[in-house]
């Protein structure tokens, strides 16, 4: 029986954005920050996971159901979101080269174990993406 409804919120986010150039070293060349900066809404309906990457012209006959395409530093697989028979929601990483942090962590979050999720949770991954998850009221 499901007890929560979800809902993800992807947007690219310019604090994030400025960690991740502190970070990096001249050496390395940061894209620039996007100028669409509109909130996608996708809906965490049913069974079954929810991907989340990069699709790739040309590589992928199905995009993830959370295409990332617009940020360089997402993975193609990054990892995917699940919401587990009790209504709950998981998000498992995959191993990827820019790593995928929660909240305002600067440590990677382990891969491919369940992190349970809850309401208002941030998990920031690739140049400058945020994805947070909500609840969404029955």
């Amino acid at each position: 029986m499901r007890e929560e409804r979800w809902v993800v919120e992807v947007h690219a986010d310019h604090a994030y954005y400025r960690r991740n150039l502190a970070s990096y070293g001249a050496e390395y060349r940061i894209p620039d920050f996007p100028a669409d900066r509109s909130v996608r809404r996708i809906p965490i309906t049913g069974e079954g996971r929810f991907s989340i990457g990069r699709s790739l012209p040309g590589r992928h006959r199905v995009p993830p159901e959370i295409d990332l395409a617009l940020d360089p530093g997402v993975g193609s697989h990054h990892g995917h979101l699940q919401q587990q028979d009790d209504g709950s929601l998981v998000l498992i990483a995959q191993e990827t080269a820019n790593g995928t942090f929660m909240n305002d962590s600067c440590d990677e979050v382990e891969l491919r174990r369940p992190i349970w999720l809850q309401d208002g949770d941030r998990i920031h991954l690739g140049v400058w993406t945020t994805i947070t998850v909500r609840t969404v009221p029955r």
